[in-house]
């Protein structure tokens, strides 16, 4: 029971007693503590409009209460402290009107994702939450490579420590972004940044340039990935200087470089994510289409767009690349993304035309349900089964901007749990907390024309009543050209 000046009360049925339920702080003024309406949300909430102190919630099983105010600066907030009227509609939204300010929408099925920035004191250096990659050392350390250099999250203190000049050795690790971070089956910390390749002593805390075999260093060549495949061979691609793999002990090199007068040479100098699927088939995204490698017959084979074949790759410029668990291989281009069937060679496109909104897919990466989760200038979740797409935006947590490439790194210690790397941080999904609307519109009916005239319901034999609440209508056949 709500009452207008004294606040909530329970009555007991059996005892015949009232007991004041305090929803209000102690300090609050007694003519804000005016009740207007009570609604009950899933059996386990009572939420309570009042007509000065906000929104309340009551939960039934510790009486505890939250209370719901206006945040200034935050837009989705609600929009008032002075409310009235409260409502759940039959798709789920819950109303809140305020005489004052209007109306507010609140979706309870909405997803909402954590977004995470870094914090480091004495740094106030934005760079470093532009995200270029993750590694997870145990459950509770998560590495991240930034455009300030290399972090260490401890999320047991949940402190951010930044590995920079002062502790390396080397000065070059902090005049450039790093682009890639990987650590490989034998437990090497790889960085990959603007300045060259290095690798990481975690226990002495220190960078050191990786010294290609004959002495050779990478000075002033900007990495775009490092990948170690399954015989544990290292790639590494270059901005616009191709590709090198170095073998499992590390001590030799091949390079692999476009040439336009060779033929058999790779079809372009600028890889930007590499795969390999379960036939060792390596696969890489470059600037010049798809690129797939044969380790066993060491011959390449380029896959591009060709004008007016639709089964043909939807864009040259290829950015990302996953393959999924069933071996399928999908390709993420600056105009949507693609599934390459690998024994036809051919490509079946998702752009604008096939409900993909967004257009550059800078990562593609499945989830335990066999969904692809794609970042671009959002994220949006896909179900190959049934085609469909489900997008999120700022009011669901995702970080404003947009997505990095290869920075996504889907969780081994974490069920569930996806990072994705921005220019605004990172977000953390929990993929199993994506509620699906069960409660599916109703159809309604709102106009009716019979032989292009609107029938209404005065004056005529047929409608009774507003199209709205008319459940059937009798037409003589000759009235047969209807449109609804």
């Amino acid at each position: 029971i709500g009452t207008r000046a004294s606040g909530l009360f329970m009555y007991d049925k059996k005892t015949n007693n009232f007991t004041n339920i305090n929803i209000f702080n102690k300090n609050n003024d007694k003519s804000i503590a005016e009740i207007y309406k009570i609604i009950e949300v899933n059996k386990k909430e009572l939420w309570i409009t009042t007509a000065g102190d906000g929104l309340k919630i009551l939960n039934l099983n510790d009486r505890s209460f939250k209370e719901i105010k206006p945040v200034v600066n935050i837009p989705d907030s609600i929009n008032s402290n002075v409310l009235d009227d409260i409502f759940i509609s039959k798709n789920g939204l819950i109303w809140v009107s305020s005489n004052t300010s209007g109306i507010n929408i609140y979706n309870p099925l909405r997803t909402k994702f954590i977004h995470n920035k870094i914090k480091i004191k004495k740094n106030d250096n934005n760079s470093i939450n532009i995200i270029q990659g993750f590694i997870e050392t145990d459950k509770n350390t998560l590495w991240i490579g930034t455009n300030s250099g290399l972090v260490k999250y401890n999320s047991l203190i949940d402190k951010y420590s930044l590995f920079n000049t002062e502790m390396s050795l080397t000065k070059d690790i902090q005049s450039g972004r790093i682009r890639k971070i990987l650590i490989d089956k034998a437990g090497v910390f790889w960085i990959g940044q603007i300045n060259g390749l290095y690798t990481f002593d975690k226990k002495n805390e220190k960078f050191l340039k990786f010294k290609l075999p004959g002495n050779y260093l990478l000075d002033n060549t900007r990495i775009l990935n490092i990948y170690e495949d399954s015989y544990e061979q290292l790639w590494v691609s270059f901005f616009e200087k191709g590709l090198v793999r170095l073998n499992k002990e590390r001590d030799k090199i091949e390079r692999f470089k476009f040439e336009y007068e060779k033929k058999k040479s790779i079809g372009s100098n600028q890889i930007y994510d590499i795969v390999e699927d379960k036939s060792g088939t390596l696969w890489f995204a470059t600037i010049e289409g798809l690129i797939g490698y044969n380790p066993e017959t060491k011959k390449f084979k380029n896959y591009k767009n060709i004008p007016g074949n639709k089964k043909s790759l939807n864009s040259n410029t290829t950015i990302s690349l996953f393959n999924d668990k069933n071996d399928v291989l999908w390709v993420g281009t600056m105009r949507g993304f693609s599934k390459f069937n690998k024994n036809k060679e051919i490509f079946l496109r998702y752009t604008k035309k096939e409900g993909y909104i967004n257009s550059p897919v800078f990562d593609i990466i499945g989830d335990d349900d066999s969904k692809l989760w794609l970042a671009s200038i959002s994220l949006s979740r896909f179900d190959p089964k049934s085609g469909n797409f489900i997008f999120f935006n700022s009011k669901d947590g995702v970080q404003d901007g947009e997505f990095n490439g290869d920075a996504v790194l889907k969780s081994k210690y974490k069920k569930n749990t996806i990072y994705f790397g921005g220019s605004d941080g990172y977000n953390i999904v929990d993929t199993s907390k994506i509620i699906k609307n069960l409660n599916e519109p109703k159809i309604v009916f709102t106009n009716i024309k019979i032989n292009g005239k609107e029938l209404k319901p005065l004056n005529n034999p047929y409608l009774k009543t507003n199209i709205i609440d008319t459940d059937s209508i009798e037409l003589p056949y000759k009235l047969n050209n209807i449109m609804l």
